[in-house]
């Protein structure tokens, strides 16, 4: 049972406490991609709903943990109590659909977790809110807060994850109706520049007079698989920041607003978006990735502001206004863009050159896993009598034939491949990768000294022209000849050991804990289980080393002995 509007009872309390010890991965787009195929039976779509149940209900029980260890005057914020309060309501949910059994149980499920999702589509808003309030209290609580944001938020891009492919995997029920956003939240095929078309008429139709001539280039046609809400956002972001700041620049300036650049490039590495603006660049970069706004802003504003701790009603109500904007609270948009790109491996990177603009780069098509959907390139004829397939294989090992290199040292097929595809994208713009050079021609035309101007040494050179001891050896550490540490897995051996030494002294001060409150109920995971069976033989290895270790002395003792004259 749980108490409504204060969180769990010591019962639940003590279950939720046995599943923050397990490890939870990301969701991945392989595994999305193979739960995807083909329309499932009975039996699969239970073990899909237990799958499911148990893998959200697992990361409810993790997210509580961060919401319980919070300072007390984080948990005292009515945005935070709110959202902790959604929390607990939803794991209570998934307690009681622990024994799925029948088809029945399934479509409860289904309906069940349908409102949770509806319930819970504010909750980005909610946490702007509450940050904010929670500076003007106290600045110091920022950074906790701030690490909170972040493990909250990418545990709950893998919810929804879960959540929509079970949604569009096992058949609505009757009555039932899919939450919002469940299509744009599954994987399919993706057109980057369809999206980027769509953001570019949407920002023209909330701000009319602000128009802003957006030019995309490159491979507008490419598709990729993809979660078309993450690559959504991930765009809206870059590219709305770019032209809302564009504008503004050409207002102030009083001359026509130049135009957004977008380049989309793809490949088998994924796809590469480059959105670039001349709006003045921007002056501090290390605030672009922080949650929030910055606290000395935020206690500023709060001297001409009123600092009301609203009920649970009236946030929900300024959520809800907030979510038909489509704004993000202040601060939020690109952190939480790099965010999204990073979960599936991709990344968000921003160049800045004052006075003139800032480039955008989102590459490894943001965790793009697949290849792109194009035209392959025209492959050379392969020679007689040998098949196509081993053809590329043959030209490789006749290359590295001629080579003097150590076998060591050649490249895998993979870094070959990847070598090809950076080939391959320089031959469509021979600019793709330079970044750098970019900004150099732009700071020439400014007239600002470019760091690539400078010329310096090599470091051991210099290291030797000022008289420094060189150790020998050195030049083979740099240049990548010389093996890996001799002493690094016995180190790495010395700490798994001392960690599982601290693990057993933990075990046992709670097995005093233990015996102290014998009635308690004890739950153990099958993750424990394996953990405790590497200690226990942790421990067996600790006592013969320990009965090797008399038997060396004892006769190390007797050989002393032996050897002393009377």
């Amino acid at each position: 049972m749980v108490l409504a509007g204060k969180g769990l009872n010591l019962s639940a309390l003590r279950r939720v406490r046995g599943l923050w010890k397990e490890e939870l991965q990301p969701v991945t787009l392989a595994e999305l991609w193979g739960n995807s195929h083909g329309t499932p039976d009975e039996a699969r779509c239970l073990q899909l709903a237990r799958q499911t149940q148990r893998q959200i209900k697992v990361r409810l029980a993790q997210r509580l943990q961060d919401f319980l260890f919070l300072p007390y005057k984080a948990m005292a914020d009515p945005a935070v109590r709110t959202l902790y309060s959604k929390y607990v309501s939803a794991y209570t949910i998934h307690e009681e659909f622990d024994d799925l059994r029948r088809p029945e149980d399934v479509a409860k499920y289904w309906i069940s977790l349908t409102e949770i999702f509806e319930e819970n589509q504010n909750v980005t808003t909610l946490l702007g809110m509450a940050r904010k309030r929670l500076i003007r209290l106290d600045t110091g609580l920022a950074p906790s807060f701030d690490h909170f944001v972040s493990d909250f938020l990418v545990s709950r891009i893998g919810t929804h994850l879960l959540g929509s492919a079970f949604f569009q995997q096992v058949p609505t029920p009757a009555g039932g109706k899919k939450p919002a956003g469940v299509a744009m939240g599954v994987l399919q095929p993706t057109s980057p520049a369809s999206l980027l078309v769509a953001l570019v008429e949407s920002f023209k139709g909330q701000h009319p007079e602000q128009p802003v001539p957006v030019d995309i280039q490159g491979n507008t046609e490419t598709t990729i698989l993809y979660i078309p809400g993450h690559l959504r956002g991930i765009l809206r972001e870059v590219l709305h920041n770019a032209m809302r700041e564009t504008a503004s620049h050409a207002e102030v300036s009083g001359v026509p607003p130049a135009p957004v650049k977008v380049r989309i490039n793809h490949g088998r590495l994924g796809v590469f978006v480059v959105i670039s603006d001349e709006a003045g660049g921007i002056s501090d970069m290390s605030k672009v990735w922080r949650w929030g706004e910055d606290p000395e802003i935020v206690m500023q504003d709060a001297e001409d502001s009123e600092d009301e701790w609203e009920d649970p009603q009236a946030l929900m109500a300024k959520a809800q206004v907030a979510k038909a904007t489509m704004r993000l609270p202040l601060g939020f948009g690109l952190p939480l863009a790099r965010l999204t790109a990073r979960y599936f491996g991709g990344d968000l990177r921003m160049q800045t050159l004052l006075g003139h603009g800032t480039n955008a780069k989102g590459f490894k098509g943001f965790g793009f896993g697949g290849a792109a959907a194009s035209k392959p390139a025209k492959k050379p004829q392969a020679k007689a009598g040998v098949a196509a397939l081993f053809q590329e294989s043959l030209d490789r090992e006749d290359k590295e034939k001629k080579s003097n290199l150590p076998s060591w040292s050649k490249l895998t097929p993979e870094a070959a491949q990847a070598q090809k595809q950076a080939e391959k994208l320089m031959e469509d713009d021979p600019t793709v990768f330079q970044y750098d050079e970019i900004l150099d021609d732009i700071k020439e035309e400014l007239g600002v000294e470019s760091a690539a101007d400078k010329i310096r040494a090599d470091a051991l050179q210099q290291k030797k022209r000022v008289g420094l001891h060189v150790p020998e050896g050195a030049g083979a550490v740099k240049t990548g000849t010389k093996r890996s540490a001799k002493y690094v897995e016995k180190v790495k051996i010395a700490t798994d050991r001392r960690r599982v030494e601290q693990q057993i002294v933990e075990d046992r001060l709670l097995k005093k804990e233990k015996e102290a409150r014998k009635d308690s109920e004890v739950f153990v995971t099958e993750a424990f289980k394996e953990e405790l069976k590497r200690r226990k033989k942790f421990e067996e290895e600790l006592e013969a080393q320990e009965e090797r270790d008399q038997l060396n002395a004892a006769s190390e003792q007797a050989t002393s002995d032996g050897g002393i004259e009377e």
